[in-house]
């Protein structure tokens, strides 16, 4: 898929937003692993949900790219094992729930999958954390 900033149709300037691609071709199931200003990341789409995270594991930098058939967990690749797998919605570690993938608002919006990479999503600590 290409990506694309979005422009402000009054001023012409760039928005935050980036059009990812067509959602119709993204069906559901489908993972997609995309660079952007240095940086990669992963979109998984869900029934008419669409998950974006950093494509990094914060614990060494392996790629997140091992997504589960339900596309809610992805798994880091470099340890290949259930250590570091990551809830694709939240970003949060589910055996190390203080370490978290950085998650980004992802949306349809007139047959385009788009993200905001610049506006992370904040994410409350789940009943078990402890600080």
């Amino acid at each position: 898929m290409s990506v694309s900033p979005e422009r402000n149709s009054a001023s012409g300037s760039r928005a935050a937003n980036l059009i990812v691609g067509d959602a119709e071709g993204m069906p559901v199931g489908t993972v997609v692993v995309f660079d952007h200003e240095g940086r990669s990341y992963v979109l998984v789409r869900l029934n008419d949900e669409v998950r974006c995270f950093d494509g990094s594991c914060p614990h060494q930098r392996g790629k997140l790219t091992d997504v589960s058939p339900a596309g809610d967990v992805v798994t880091c690749s470099r340890h290949g094992c259930l250590r570091w797998r990551f809830d694709t919605g939240t970003g949060i570690c589910l055996q190390h729930p203080r370490m978290r993938a950085q998650t980004y608002p992802a949306w349809i919006d007139e047959g385009k999958v788009v993200v905001d990479l610049r506006r992370p999503t904040r994410v409350l600590p789940h009943a078990g954390f402890r600080s």
